[in-house]
């Protein structure tokens, strides 16, 4: 109880040298109990050292012990009674994880420190299987709940989470701050696509309270989250649901974080969850052997086919283009991108008197429907129409293989032209009458066909040649550098994170003069996802769920100014309260103000990709 106690609130570490002038080190644990898979931190703290040994860990069983990259540096200067006292400090961040529960010992290790060699105190590490005890249930169900293979049907998703309110303050997070807590990397299965394009347009579900009896009979407020998606099973049987595994970081407590503008309560301790998804799922049905088409190969809807043809009067041998359309009847959802093309090669009647590819068709889909086109050939001037069609498909409704056929098209098939060589040459008969006359071969090119007096075409002799080489290079150089041009631009405009980066400023006001006209509820979450986005956007990274800690540790590794980070983590501080507790005071018009000069100060910071990792000094 004693280690534990002097672990969390920070001890100063042993040494063999007395000297007291010299650097210090301190070994900090604000928690010694935790849960598996969540990294509990441990802090070594050098202060006021010329030199040292990056600490290292030694390794326990069943830890897993990493060093954080970088460290973080701080400096500050202290007058008292005219005497100036200077403190530094560099601090090192250990996560320790466990994947089994269980207590676990870290014994004291050494660090050297201006030459002396310092011991850690030994910590012991305490963790706990997260358990669910009903915080988090996921329920998924299907309209229609038994589907054929080949089928689409509609799933929906509910998500169950608890309301938590603290003790201390009587305070609960709202629905939509409850739901940043569920992790975007967790096993979506079938409603992956959706989640996917969710986070992306950073859209979330609404929560709506529900009260519902928890797992001891008693009355509790839960917040109900439905998420609906288009899904078409692959395989036969009921849909797999153990796919589904939802993650969640359950609040534990709130603190009280006292910024710059106002003090705002924060998530303090969480614990990890994961549900796995119940309920009765779909049933895939396989489709029945019996009574199959020849022609069937693998629609299932209701399904008309029509056809039209172009030309449709041409010789043996001409292409003729035939576009056949396919459109669904029925009322449920279907996939028309996975409706097939008919196999017009195992169309008996058509095979006989035309030539067909044997090529499978890529259709193009438009709503309900999916246009095909190949191109056929008559074999003989005896064709008289395009025969029906026919396109076989399974009517899920009526559990039965039904066939359509499209409409016949009339043609007109004339023989084929014969060529000969004597149309070729355009020559006349041999036995044709008039008069005929030899040509003489002459010289002297086009001037020798002139007989008159005057020598309109004269012979002017060759050009001179250096005009020749400039109207011979002139435009392919013009041509080039034209080119040149337009790939550059064209590639500074591909790069999605460089326009990003550089539009950062601009869509931040924008987002900013948008809040300012919203309601006074709503302005403390629209700053605070204003000034994250905007840095996400001038590091080039994904907006979606970058949150403050992202911005704050994003600008701290840039090398950032302390004072501007700091004042960027008041003001979301600030927002957050809003937030939270309503705000106490604190003016929005002000706040929004802030935003703008900060956002202004940080155009004129570096935060390219480029720039370099470190912490702040």
């Amino acid at each position: 109880m004693l280690l534990a106690l002097l672990a969390i609130m920070g001890v100063c570490l042993t040494g063999t040298s007395t000297a007291v002038a010299e650097g210090t080190a301190q070994q900090s644990t604000p928690i010694t109990e935790g849960f598996v898979n969540t990294p509990i931190p441990i802090y070594i703290t050098i202060k006021n050292a010329s030199e040292w040994d990056p600490p290292e860990m030694p390794t326990v069983k069943g830890l897993n012990i990493q060093r954080n990259d970088g460290t973080q540096t701080s400096s500050s200067v202290r007058v008292f009674n005219g005497q100036v006292t200077e403190t530094r400090e560099v601090t090192y961040t250990f996560a320790v994880t466990a994947s089994e529960p269980g207590s676990y010992l870290i014994p004291a290790f050494p660090i050297t420190v201006d030459g002396r060699l310092l011991d850690t105190f030994p910590v012991t590490l305490t963790f706990r299987k997260a358990e669910n005890n009903g915080l988090l249930s996921v329920e998924v169900s299907g309209n229609p709940d038994s589907i054929y293979q080949g089928e689409s049907t509609t799933l929906t998703m509910q998500i169950l989470v608890k309301q938590f309110t603290d003790p201390r303050y009587n305070v609960s997070p709202d629905s939509r701050e409850m739901w940043q807590l569920v992790k975007n990397d967790s096993d979506w299965g079938p409603f992956t696509d959706a989640m996917v394009e969710m986070y992306n347009t950073r859209q979330a579900p609404r929560g709506r309270p529900q009260t519902l009896l928890d797992e001891n009979g008693e009355s509790q407020t839960y917040f109900l989250y439905q998420v609906r998606s288009e899904y078409r099973p692959t395989s036969i049987g009921p849909l797999d649901l153990s796919r589904i595994r939802i993650k969640m970081s359950y609040p534990m407590s709130l603190r009280r974080d006292r910024g710059f503008f106002a003090s705002g309560l924060q998530i303090d301790q969480v614990r990890p969850l994961e549900a796995t998804a119940t309920g009765s799922g779909v049933m895939v049905n396989p489709l029945p052997a019996a009574n199959r088409p020849a022609l069937f190969n693998g629609a299932v809807g209701q399904f008309t086919i029509e056809t039209i043809a172009s030309p449709t009067s041409v010789a043996v041998g001409d292409p003729i283009t035939l576009t056949m359309t396919v459109t669904d009847r029925s009322d449920q959802p279907v996939d028309m991108d996975v409706v097939p093309a008919p196999e017009l090669h195992k169309i008996s009647s058509l095979e006989e008197d035309f030539r067909v590819p044997r090529e499978p068709l890529a259709g193009v889909v438009a709503g309900r429907t999916k246009i095909f086109t190949q191109t056929i050939r008559a074999r003989t001037d005896s064709v008289e129409s395009i025969p029906p069609i026919p396109y076989a498909f399974f009517d899920p409704d009526t559990s039965t293989y039904e066939t359509t056929d499209s409409r016949p098209i009339i043609l007109d098939v004339s023989p084929a032209e014969s060529i000969t060589s004597s149309d070729i040459a355009g020559g006349m008969p041999a036995n044709r009458p008039g008069p005929q006359s030899d040509l003489h071969d002459v010289s002297g090119g086009l001037l020798a066909n002139y007989t008159g007096s005057d020598r309109l075409l004269a012979d002017q002799g060759p050009p001179a040649t250096w005009w020749l080489l400039i109207l011979l290079i002139a435009p392919p150089v013009f041509v080039a550098g034209i080119t040149a041009t337009r790939q550059g631009v064209r590639g500074h405009l591909g790069d999605e994170e460089r326009v990003r980066s550089r539009r950062a400023g601009r869509t931040a006001m924008g987002r900013l003069a948008t809040a300012r006209s919203a309601p006074e509820a709503d302005r403390g979450a629209m700053v605070a996802e204003a000034l994250c986005t905007y840095v996400a956007d001038r590091i080039g990274v994904p907006p979606a769920g970058f949150m403050r800690g992202d911005a704050i540790t994003a600008l701290e590794q840039r090398g950032i100014d302390e004072s501007l980070v700091e004042e960027l983590d008041h003001l979301i501080s600030a927002c957050e309260h809003l937030q939270y507790a309503g705000g106490s005071g604190t003016d929005s018009s002000t706040m929004i103000d802030s935003a703008r000069t900060l956002v202004g100060r940080l155009e004129a910071a570096s935060l390219s990709r480029g720039a370099r990792q470190g912490a702040r000094s």
